[in-house]
């Protein structure tokens, strides 16, 4: 199976999992906005249909023109979380005395550049 393929449907289960969740919250959503039970079912179906009509409808309207902006905060997310993984290792190797560095420089960060490259290139 094609790992973006994979990479899709992982994040099309999370989403789904997310508007699922809400719905074993109902009760306590009702106590403590001191509403009744059906009250609170219709404010998470309320939420549904504003998520049903609004997804579309913003990517329609953003379209294209924020997919290399996009990316490109992407980009700097991810290099941004490397840097501090990178300096993270190298305070604690420095701190316990261990000088060796079990991948080369070339090799660092490369899993993760793979799976992003792999996710924003079929979405």
């Amino acid at each position: 199976m094609k790992p973006s393929l994979i990479a899709l449907a992982a994040g099309a289960f999370a989403i789904g999992t997310t508007e699922f969740v809400i719905i074993g919250l109902v009760p306590g959503i009702g106590r403590d906005l001191g509403i009744t039970l059906p009250a609170a079912g219709l404010l998470v179906s309320g939420y549904a249909l504003a998520v049903t009509a609004g997804a579309p409808t913003v990517t329609a309207s953003v379209g294209a023109s924020a997919a290399p902006a996009a990316s490109g905060w992407i980009d700097a997310a991810v290099r941004a979380r490397q840097s501090l993984e990178r300096l993270r290792v190298r305070l604690w190797r420095d701190a316990g005395g261990t000088h060796h560095r079990p991948a080369g420089p070339s090799q660092s960060g490369k899993p993760s550049h793979w799976y992003l490259s792999i996710v924003v290139s079929t979405v």
